[in-house]
């Protein structure tokens, strides 16, 4: 037996409790291992930092702007990321880019699939443990 499989086992039976009341966290929290969910529920707390609006609409796909505001030697400092969302299939596109490497939804299209309560993420975004 090896000592990854020892792991899994001895964590099977734990849960890890959502942070918020999100579909989208719930549904991450029942098919990602303890350790993908930990990482992704990172994504999730720090949401009171960021300033979201929605900045141009066209059919069916949405813009926002997702602003980070940051504080650095007495000045203000602004990050902004743009989401791109398609309400018809519920996918998501930021400029971060974070999701192609990692395989985990950055925090910014996070942002906008509540925002546009989606309750349901598409399969291409629940990755196998």
């Amino acid at each position: 037996m090896t000592i990854g499989y020892k792991l899994d086992n001895a964590t099977f039976n734990i849960i890890i409790h959502c942070v918020t009341v999100s579909p989208i966290e719930n549904q991450f929290q029942t098919k990602y291992t303890h350790g993908m969910f930990s990482e992704l529920q990172k994504k999730f707390r720090p949401m009171i930092n960021y300033i979201i609006t929605k900045d141009h609409e066209e059919g069916y796909i949405f813009t926002y702007k997702i602003i980070k505001e940051i504080e650095h030697n007495d000045k203000m400092f602004d990050f902004m990321y743009e989401v791109l969302f398609d309400s018809s299939t519920s996918n998501v596109c930021c400029q971060c880019h974070l999701f192609e490497p990692k395989k985990i939804l950055c925090r910014h299209s996070l942002f906008v699939l509540g925002l546009e309560r989606v309750k349901k993420l598409p399969n291409k975004y629940i990755h196998d443990r």
